[in-house]
């Protein structure tokens, strides 16, 4: 008996003790990072990825790379309590490597939707024990998204979205991709819809396609030189987007992170394409 009451004192102590919050977090995704700022945790981060550039902030804090090819070392000496990564970081090996070392990794999801957007909020919410903070956030967004603009998607403008140029082909999105999703919730048509993720497509497949609007990111352009010189690529120039002078050019992240700033990246696409359309 007197075991069974102190076996009991200790489960209670232990139920009533406070979670403690992290506080050596490292975020592996740009939209996680976003998400820590709007919960005010930005002091809590001691490194970040390369995708996270926003907001300004995360370009003095410590990188660890680029998400897709991480390194399980760098991360651990940092000694973190807390890794935050996106579905889709890696490699295998390195997440593997940081689970095996005792330290604590939560996934958060990556669905390119509004829906995935709120899902995101509340498991990094729910993973920092601030999750009265988070449902807070998602009102805010869920508010903003509301006030997108609603349009008849049987006249809805056909976007190209390309990630790379270059003379013979072009990196497109297909179905399941950030662009695809932001795409359709700005009230747009992915001319692209036989193929998911992103596949290079030659200028004739390009042309039949017959976008009205290229949409792209300044990272993009700057790789080929300007606005004008994208559009005059032979992949391009032929198409309806071309010849009209059709281009729309938006922050990458901003564009497909799928964060917090959802509903303001929607909203500029939106304008964009029925501004002219």
């Amino acid at each position: 008996m007197r075991y069974s009451k102190c076996a009991y004192l200790l489960a209670l102590i232990l139920i009533c003790s406070p979670v403690h919050a992290a506080e050596r977090i490292v975020s592996i995704g740009g939209s996680i990072t976003e998400i820590l700022f709007q919960l005010g945790l930005q002091d809590k981060i001691v490194a970040v990825d390369t995708t996270s550039q926003y907001p300004q902030a995360t370009k003095d804090m410590r990188n660890v790379g680029y998400m897709r090819a991480l390194s399980a070392e760098p991360i651990m000496a940092l000694n973190p309590d807390l890794i935050l990564y996106q579905e889709g970081a890696g490699p295998l090996e390195t997440i593997e490597h940081l689970q095996a070392s005792g330290m604590k990794l939560v996934k958060v999801s990556n669905k390119h939707s509004a829906q995935g957007v709120l899902e995101k909020v509340s498991q990094v919410s729910k993973a920092v024990n601030m999750e009265s903070q988070g449902q807070g956030l998602i009102k805010d967004i869920q508010q903003q998204l509301r006030k997108l603009p609603q349009h008849d998607n049987k006249s809805a403008p056909r976007i190209m979205f390309i990630l790379n140029f270059d003379k013979a082909s072009a990196l497109v999105a297909g179905k399941q991709t950030g662009a695809d999703g932001i795409i359709k919730l700005a009230g747009g048509e992915n001319v692209i819809n036989d193929f998911n993720s992103y596949k290079p497509l030659s200028a004739e497949a390009i042309i039949k396609s017959a976008p009205d609007f290229i949409l792209t990111t300044h990272r993009a352009v700057a790789g080929v030189g300007s606005e004008e010189d994208v559009l005059a690529l032979p992949t391009l120039r032929l198409t309806p987007a071309a010849k009209n002078k059709q281009i729309i050019v938006m922050d990458g992240l901003l564009l497909l992170g799928f964060g917090p700033r959802i509903a303001h990246a929607a909203n500029n696409l939106s304008d964009a394409i029925y501004r002219i359309h």
